[in-house]
C-alpha cells in the first residue's frame, strides 16, 4: 500500500513543496475567515522527545472507535497526537485534524472549520447549497461527510485537539 501524505494546510514543507491555501468560504454564517491552523496539526520541532512506549500503546488501541487522551495542560497531549498522526499516515491511512479553542463558541464558525478540515484532506464535500444557520441542513452536510468517509479507500481517523473547548450549548448539532 502506498503511503498517502496529506499536505499541511498553511504550513511549509521541508522539501520545498507549495503549501495549500485555506479554502475560501464566502457567505458562511458569520463571514469570519477560515483559520487554516484549525485543521492542521502543529509542527514537531527537533527537540521533541519521542514517546515510543506511549505511541505503541495508542497504536494497540487502533481497532477502537474512540480514544480519549486526557491530561492537564502542558503534558504533551497535542504533541502525542501529532506523533500518532504521523505514524497513522505513514501506514497510508487518512487523518482529519481539527483544533478547537475557547474562542470558537459560535457553532457556525466551528462547524465551518470542521467541514473545511475534511475538504483540506481531499474529501469532496459540496456544501455550498446549505446554510449552517439551519441545523437540519447541518445534519444533511454531516450525512455528506459520512458518505464521503464510507466511499473513501482506507481508514479515516478524526483527531479533535482541545475537545474540552466544545460546549454542547454552542456547538449546534
Amino acid at each position: 500500500m502506498a503511503t498517502t501524505v496529506l499536505p499541511r494546510v498553511g504550513g511549509a514543507f521541508p522539501d520545498g513543496r507549495e503549501k495549500l491555501p485555506a479554502p475560501e468560504r464566502p457567505g458562511r454564517g458569520d463571514e469570519q475567515p477560515l483559520v487554516s491552523t484549525k485543521f492542521a496539526p502543529p509542527r514537531l520541532n527537533a527537540g521533541v522527545i519521542a514517546r515510543d512506549r506511549l505511541l505503541q500503546k495508542l497504536v494497540a488501541f487502533g481497532e477502537r472507535k474512540l480514544l480519549l487522551i486526557a491530561a492537564r495542560a502542558g503534558f504533551g497531549k497535542t504533541t502525542l497526537m501529532t506523533e500518532l498522526r504521523q505514524k497513522i499516515m505513514s501506514s497510508g491511512d487518512t487523518v482529519i485534524w481539527i483544533s478547537l479553542s475557547a474562542e470558537d463558541q459560535n457553532w457556525i464558525y466551528s462547524w465551518t472549520h470542521f467541514v473545511a478540515a475534511f475538504q483540506a484532506a481531499g474529501f469532496l464535500i459540496n456544501d455550498e447549497d446549505f446554510s449552517y444557520e439551519d441545523r437540519d441542513q447541518v445534519r444533511a452536510v454531516l450525512l455528506l461527510i459520512v458518505e464521503a468517509i464510507a466511499e473513501h479507500a482506507g481508514d479515516v481517523y478524526l483527531f479533535i485537539d482541545d475537545f474540552h473547548n466544545a460546549d454542547s450549548d454552542t456547538q449546534g448539532v
